[in-house]
């Protein structure tokens, strides 16, 4: 699997991300996402990914170092799905 990405900044609020996956027996797989900053440490992160249609999004939140997520995922044979996350930033 071979992946390239690009993500450009507006601001400290806003990002705008891409990605392009490609297997070698497989068609390629283009991913776009967005994070908006909606309070000092609460973001907001949408996607979509073509392939297996996939639409996603979440919250996270950044306390120190401290960094937490939430996201849904909308698979179209598996329905949405749910992810958590806990990490520390070093």
């Amino acid at each position: 699997v071979v992946r390239y990405g690009l993500g450009y900044s507006f601001d400290d609020k806003a990002q705008l991300l891409f990605e392009t996956e490609k297997d070698l027996d497989q068609n390629p797989v283009y991913k776009g996402g967005i994070e908006i900053a909606m309070l000092h440490q609460l973001y907001f992160r949408s996607g979509y990914a073509t392939g297996y249609e996939q639409l996603s999004f979440g919250l996270g939140y950044k306390l120190k170092k401290l960094v937490s997520d939430i996201a849904f995922t909308r698979h179209y044979m598996l329905g949405f799905t749910s992810q958590i996350s806990l990490g520390y930033e070093f």
